[in-house]
């Protein structure tokens, strides 16, 4: 119940915020919320009390959904936000495991134990705090070494040339097409109150194996929430 009541919360609360931006509810936001507040939740899932799950999913919601946009700001090339929603969620779970901790939930098992902040245990906040950062440490510092060690190995590398990544992993590491319905890009003007789209021709890179293989193409204009991409003429060489 925690689980399912972290993770509506905090789907909600993203929307809300999402909303303010966007003035469109979207359930991709709900869905990124709602996982936020199931990882925050997860270190205390079974120690706290269900209302304990509402604080956390808010606080789930609003960390991660503005650590996505510092993410943007700084420049950082996390393309599906592991870190601003995983680690950002979890770092704040388990810290908030000492604020709502509850001895009477924990000795539901026969488990004796002081509790959280709530039961007046604050203590607890710096055991967490202390958890927290060695586990942060060395997760940051053994994932380092191993994937610098990939990065040395031929095609083990994590990150694709400028070419290949301009030109879609899709085409450069599978040859294929994974949306090959479209043959536009649609791309939004940053401005949140003047969301347009330009469309660009993915030229001749429909097929690695057969480069001058054409794509559908869009016959009438498609609208999605902010975005819409027109027809374009194109014709194949």
């Amino acid at each position: 119940m925690t689980t399912i009541t972290a993770g509506a919360t905090a789907g909600i609360v993203w929307i809300a915020l999402a909303f303010r931006v966007e003035h469109k509810f979207s359930s991709f936001h709900f869905c990124s919320g709602a996982v936020a507040g199931m990882v925050c939740v997860t270190p205390a899932a079974s120690i706290v009390n269900t209302w304990a799950a509402l604080p956390m999913g808010a606080l789930a919601g609003i960390c991660c959904y503005y650590a996505i946009g510092l993410n943007l700001r700084l420049g950082i090339d996390d393309c599906i936000d592991v870190f601003a929603v995983h680690g950002i969620g979890g770092l704040l779970g388990v810290f908030l495991t000492g604020v709502f901790a509850n001895k009477d939930v924990i000795g539901l098992d026969g488990t004796a134990s002081a509790g959280g902040l709530i039961n007046g245990n604050g203590r607890q906040l710096y055991i967490q705090l202390a958890a927290l950062g060695s586990s942060a440490a060395w997760s940051f510092v053994v994932s380092f070494i191993v994937l610098k060690i990939m990065n040395y190995i031929p095609f083990f590398r994590f990150r694709v040339d400028p070419d290949a990544e301009e030109h879609g992993l899709d085409f450069t590491e599978l040859g294929e097409a994974g949306y090959s319905f479209m043959r536009e890009i649609v791309e939004m003007n940053p401005s949140p109150r003047s969301i347009r789209s330009s469309v660009h021709s993915f030229h001749e890179t429909a097929s690695i194996t057969d480069p001058k293989k054409d794509m559908p193409m869009i016959k009438e204009s498609v609208s999605s929430g902010l975005l819409t991409a027109t027809p374009s003429v194109h014709h194949s060489a």
